[in-house]
């Protein structure tokens, strides 16, 4: 600013004394104003510039917070997927190494190890390790057996199944179910290591009863034949839903109680969490392994075949209740979670009452990619959200991400504190009620 456009002000004081008036002016300098802007300046912007750099440091601090937990969170999502493809990776290479004799021993989502079925180097091995397993069951003498050689009940890779009778002490005499077992049947090495493998699961189930496994009463045996005993039960769970159907103007679709479809999940649940807890694997659940006895419980089957289908000696065709891991890989890669699977697939069929898993699907060949593509089971329109809701947490294509067995009860006993907002078997105005899901026994037996 130049010196002639500069103005300053000045402070007089002005006194009066005796008609005399006098005036005082102060004095300043621009350099004195100068120096007073400066002084100023620097009061003002003193503290404010401290808050600037506190400001800076802690957006400096919470930057660096933020850029450490997303580098966290891509490292352990990076792990994450590395580790599941080598899983994917290992699976792939068992798969292709079925055909070498070397046993494979692989680490499934299950959390323990599962061992593949190991050939038995000879004939004289396989008959050895039979014997040892065989001994340390249950003998029953043989003039204790009554054979019904005439009641074919099953079939299997090990033989057929017949009834018959078990006398004992008591004044009452069991029916039983009776395993036939020929040496002379048992010449094919995988058949042997399939049979070895059950045999060493019976003999663990043995060491403690539960209630809800079908009843092994003891093995007998001759020259040639094994006799594996267990208790009888004609009826299946799959028989007990298709007959308890009812017709129109019948009020409720079905004859069972949903108190009671509810309570056999939770038996079925609570029988695959202790065959889980031996590390014990069923590999062949569906309503035809498992039976319904005279006081309306459930008994699950865990030996060898289920029973025929019909009275025609057809046999089961397993596919629609496998899980995806199993229709693609084989037995050798059944966890429990594959158990998981098929079991959500009984207790849909609980709540069709009997139908037929997939039955839009017609063959097996086309069953896996429709389940890769993401169909399941479709919800019958008086099944509600939350029960169907947990059949789908079993049905989760990854194994790792299934719930377990004991998730499993848990929810189920949940929905047993009001059944009827699980499902509901009243029969109202709505034609679609009247339509239950498809009973096609023709997809659901081996050609």
């Amino acid at each position: 600013m130049s010196q002639k456009n500069q103005k300053s002000k000045s402070i007089c004081q002005v006194s009066t004394l005796q008609n005399s008036t006098k005036i005082l002016y102060t004095r300043s300098t621009h350099e004195q104003h100068a120096s007073s802007l400066d002084d100023f300046s620097y009061a003002t912007f003193e503290k404010g510039q401290s808050s600037v750099v506190a400001l800076a440091v802690t957006c400096i601090i919470f930057g660096s917070c933020l850029i450490l937990s997303l580098i966290t969170y891509f490292y352990l999502r990076y792990k994450t997927c590395h580790g599941q493809g080598l899983i994917s990776s290992r699976r792939r290479n068992a798969h292709e190494m079925t055909t070498q004799q070397t046993p494979i021993i692989e680490r499934e989502n299950n959390g323990y190890l599962m061992e593949d079925d190991v050939l038995p180097a000879s004939l004289e091995s396989f008959k050895q390790q039979l014997q040892q397993l065989v001994d340390g069951l249950e003998r029953q003498p043989r003039n204790a057996l009554r054979l019904n050689v005439n009641d074919v009940i099953g079939s299997g890779r090990y033989g057929e199944i017949i009834s018959g009778r078990l006398t004992s002490t008591e004044t009452v005499a069991k029916e039983c179910a009776l395993h036939v077992l020929s040496m002379d049947d048992l010449n094919d090495s995988q058949t042997q290591a399939h049979l070895l493998r059950e045999l060493r699961q019976l003999k663990k189930l043995k060491q403690q009863r539960n209630e809800l496994l079908q009843d092994f009463y003891g093995i007998s045996s001759s020259a040639d034949w094994f006799y594996f005993i267990f208790e009888l039960h004609r009826v299946s769970l799959k028989r007990r839903l298709i007959e308890s159907r009812q017709a129109a103007p019948a009020p409720h679709l079905t004859s069972l109680t949903e108190q009671l479809v509810l309570q056999w999940m939770y038996e079925l649940s609570s029988a695959l969490s202790y065959l889980g807890s031996c590390q014990v694997i069923h590999r062949q659940l569906s309503g035809y392994s498992v039976y319904v006895n005279d006081d309306c419980k459930l008994k699950l089957s865990y030996f060898g075949p289920p029973h025929y289908v019909n009275g025609n000696g057809q046999q089961l065709d397993p596919c629609r209740w496998l899980a995806p891991e199993v229709l693609r890989h084989g037995q050798s890669h059944a966890t429990v979670k594959s158990d998981v699977w098929s079991f959500a697939c009984v207790a849909w069929e609980c709540c069709a009452l009997g139908g037929t898993p997939y039955a839009n699907i017609p063959n097996s060949q086309q069953l896996l990619d429709a389940i890769r593509a993401g169909v399941r089971p479709a919800q019958p329109v008086y099944v509600y959200a939350d029960l169907y809701q947990l059949l789908l947490n079993c049905w989760q294509l990854e194994p790792s991400e299934r719930i377990g067995f004991e998730d499993v009860s848990f929810g189920v006993r949940q929905l047993m504190t009001s059944a009827r907002h699980a499902l509901c078997f009243d029969r109202l105005s709505s034609d679609t009620l009247d339509t239950l899901p498809l009973y096609l026994p023709m997809l659901e037996t081996q050609i």
